[in-house]
Parts: C-alpha cells; structure tokens; sequence
C-alpha cells in the first residue's frame, strides 16, 4: 500500500490539484485500483472540496475510492486498521492541519502496517 499526502493548504483545493495528488499517488503505487481517501469531517471547507473533486479526479485515473473519516487520533487508527484489514492499494490523505500535527502518528502507522511511503 502506498501513502500520499496533499501538497495543498487549506482551501486551495482545485480540479486540477486533485488529479495531480491522485496521479502522485497513481505513481508512488502503479498497480493501484481501489485508494482510500482520508478527510477530517471536522474541516468542513477542506473536506466537502476534497470530495467535490477527488471522484472525477478518480475515474479519470481509473481508480476507485473510498472515504474514510478521521477527527482524534483513535479515529486515524481505526483508519488504518481498516485499510489494513480492506487491503485497498493506497491511501491519499487530504490536506488539514490536523492531520499535519499528527505526522509522527502517520510514520508510525505506516510502518505497523508496512506501508511504503514515497
């Protein structure tokens, strides 16, 4: 599975940002189909645009997606242990200033789950 964070700031989210974070993502894991995309609910602007955007960015990659929820930190584990459990072949996580304070949490996750991260 591979992990790729957004290079956006809070609401500079676009069409075209989306489908590039998604065809980094495309290209960190090349056999990817199914992503998980991983909003925190309790941003709302960021996360309504995300999901706005990501699902034509999506079909134009020929991936599909699902969403996954995360506000506290529990929330992020239980993310990654449905990933985990789900096998989905990457995970694109939205941009928030929450999940940026949560950066050791990720590195930590992703290397209980052996997540290759690019």
């Amino acid at each position: 599975m591979g992990l790729c964070s957004a290079r956006w700031h809070d609401g500079q989210i676009g069409r075209v940002r989306a489908f590039e974070d998604l065809t980094s993502v495309h290209d960190l894991v090349p056999k990817a189909v199914r992503i998980a995309v991983l909003v925190n609910p309790a941003n709302v602007l960021t996360t309504e645009t995300t999901l706005r955007e990501i699902p034509e960015a999506a079909r134009s990659l020929g991936l599909q997606f699902q969403v996954l929820n995360a506000s506290t930190s529990r929330e992020i584990e239980e993310a990654f242990a449905i990933l985990a459990r789900e096998r989905t072949d990457a995970l694109f996580v939205a941009p928030d200033s929450f999940f940026q304070s949560r950066r050791v949490q990720f590195a930590t996750l992703t290397t209980r789950h052996a997540i290759p991260v690019g």
